[in-house]
């Protein structure tokens, strides 16, 4: 079986459009360490299901398969198997999922940053804001280029709300940890809910397409009973040195 042909299969089985249209793209019966890397993988590899199964494998074979014994047996999927044959080399992987990490929480940071910025009452919250705070803080595995900002945010959108939610807990007064653990997997799935609703909701004042920053239709979806954070759980305090630059900010001028 070619790649091509492997990737319409999984295609098939998983449906692609599934991963952004219809429900969360959980198999039936993952425990909830599965379920968390199944989530990662997704995020890592929104456009493509192999490599996203590819990177679900992998990782839990370095987790949960990693203190096995060697005679132990082991049950799983042929097809996940198949996954890692079509795959390219671990090394080759290994640079493209860091690759996709700092992809993800670059488009992650960006919704954060437009999220905050309406959370405070800024003026104008827009996505060329955001991109003028990265490229001058310099954040540890954030693009901190113009280009390859708006690039991992094209890449990144379906799954920006999952990225974005790692980012707010991160900055956020007292954090729950992302764990695979049942609590703090929904508390970071709450976020995740908050921001896509904010999305899809939220449509720059001078953009003259007059859309939402995202488009439910292409991002991947949750639960229905993952609901949003309540509103009176939320506070988001924009550091002084963001607050510095977001004054100091001027249009881009056009041609």
């Amino acid at each position: 079986m070619t790649k091509k042909v492997y990737e319409q299969h999984i295609g098939a089985l998983h449906s692609e459009r599934n991963a952004f249209a219809d429900d969360f793209p959980f198999p039936a019966g993952l425990s909830m360490f599965r379920t968390y890397h199944w989530l990662m993988a997704y995020m890592h590899y929104p456009e493509s299901p192999l490599a996203a199964l590819a990177y679900f494998f992998t990782e839990l074979i370095n987790g949960e398969m990693y203190d096995l014994a060697g005679d132990d047996d082991v049950a799983v999927p042929v097809g996940w198997l198949r996954a890692l044959c079509c795959a390219p080399s671990l090394d080759d992987r290994a640079k493209k999922d860091k690759n996709r990490f700092k992809d993800g929480m670059t488009a992650g940071w960006l919704l954060g940053l437009i999220y905050a910025m309406q959370r405070n009452n800024v003026k104008t919250p827009s996505l060329n804001k955001a991109v003028e705070i990265l490229e001058k803080l310099k954040i540890e595995n954030v693009h901190s280029e113009k280009t390859k900002i708006f690039a991992a945010w094209g890449l990144m959108k379906p799954v920006a709300h999952l990225w974005g939610s790692m980012v707010l807990l991160d900055t956020t007064d007292k954090p729950p940890k992302v764990t695979p653990g049942p609590d703090g997997l929904v508390e970071y799935l709450q976020w995740a809910v908050s921001l896509l609703e904010f999305g899809c909701k939220h449509i720059p004042s001078h953009t003259k397409l007059r859309t939402p920053i995202l488009d439910r239709k292409h991002c991947l979806r949750l639960p229905e009973y993952i609901l949003p954070k309540p509103d009176i759980d939320i506070s988001i305090p924009i550091p002084p040195r963001i607050l510095e630059i977001i004054d100091g900010y001027r249009p881009p001028q056009k041609n």
